[in-house]
């Protein structure tokens, strides 16, 4: 990592200048994300700048790995969604509440099957940001996977579609790309490939009105971690950011939200979940679980930040809130009795 200033960073960038203050870039660019920093990744490397200076990276993975990443909380950005604390009205799954009812459990109940339409957005040149086939079909196929590991969800996922796209702007998340990509919002969850502003990912958790039936309703990962395996290598290749994110789009919280939340009201505070532990801040990095709390971390958790390799699971009732989510606020996805 190398450190410039704000002036040489202008002419290198091809934005032009980077500003650090508090943005809502979705006026200009049509990038909702809340954003105290820059982001930009180009073929000669990614380039970063927040009030404390400018850098520039060789690649994501130097990028990742530096306390400017884990400092803003880059790696899942829907806690920067302006709409992620504001929304609910359904009772049983809302923004404030879980109630568990055996008529959301996954035993015995309908399964869900979401149709997925995957827009892969290159640089203009095509020379960034490419996702091959093969590779869609290896992250549903994960997707698939890790839906039904442990607790089986009753989740299915079937490829709709796919798109492809090249353009600069789209493929720095900027720009209204949805306008022009997004299908049918109500009844396909739509994921897009880019550099999702510099996170691994990030999705709105709908939770009641004001998300569900919009065109930016969607699910962005970052390229090169989508996939499995996916090419960004080691700790992010077994493409399980895109079922963090995904996890999301079904109502659910990070497990560290609220930190060391009292037992007491566990489906009123915190991730809203009782049978995941609350932890005092997100884990970067392996199976190492520091009980922040004075009990056992939920590491192994899709909503945790843990290395792919270690996540493995959904709670049994974090499985009851995702199919409440779909029985009373996404309900155009499809239903199939077994």
């Amino acid at each position: 990592m190398r450190s410039l200033s704000l002036g040489s960073l202008a002419l290198v960038c091809l934005s032009g200048g980077a500003t650090a203050q508090l943005t809502r870039p979705g006026d200009a660019t049509g990038n909702e994300l809340l954003m105290d920093y820059f982001f930009q990744e180009t073929e000669q490397g990614i380039f970063a700048a927040d009030a404390n200076g400018t850098y520039v990276f060789t690649d994501f993975n130097e990028y990742v790995q530096s306390s400017f990443f884990t400092d803003h909380g880059l790696h899942c950005g829907s806690d920067r969604l302006p709409q992620f604390l504001a929304l609910g009205t359904a009772a049983d799954c809302n923004n404030s509440n879980t109630t568990i009812k055996a008529e959301y459990d996954p035993s015995g109940g309908v399964t869900y099957t979401i149709p997925v339409w995957v827009h892969v957005i290159m640089n203009k040149r095509g020379t960034l940001g490419a996702v091959s086939a093969a590779r869609i079909t290896q992250q549903m196929a994960a997707l698939n996977r890790d839906f039904a590991t442990l607790t089986d969800v009753k989740v299915v996922f079937t490829l709709a579609g796919t798109t492809s796209s090249k353009n600069n702007s789209w493929y720095s998340d900027g720009g209204t790309y949805y306008n022009s990509l997004a299908r049918d919002v109500h009844n396909n969850l739509n994921i897009y490939t880019n550099t999702a502003s510099g996170n691994l990912g990030y999705a709105y958790v709908p939770s009641g009105g004001g998300v569900v039936g919009n065109i930016w309703d969607r699910v962005v990962i970052y390229h090169a971690a989508f996939g499995d395996p996916a090419p960004y290598g080691f700790p992010y290749d077994e493409g399980k950011t895109t079922s963090h994110e995904v996890g999301h789009y079904l109502g659910l919280h990070h497990t560290f939200q609220g930190g060391c939340a009292a037992a007491s009201g566990c489906a009123n505070n915190g991730d809203l979940i009782c049978d995941t532990p609350p932890e005092a801040a997100p884990h970067f990095s392996g199976c190492t679980d520091p009980m922040t709390c004075g009990n056992p971390d939920p590491i192994k958790n899709y909503m945790d930040y843990t290395d792919d390799f270690c996540m493995d699971t959904f709670s049994p009732n974090q499985a009851n809130r995702m199919r409440c989510t779909i029985a009373n606020i996404r309900t155009r996805i499809p239903t199939s009795v077994p």
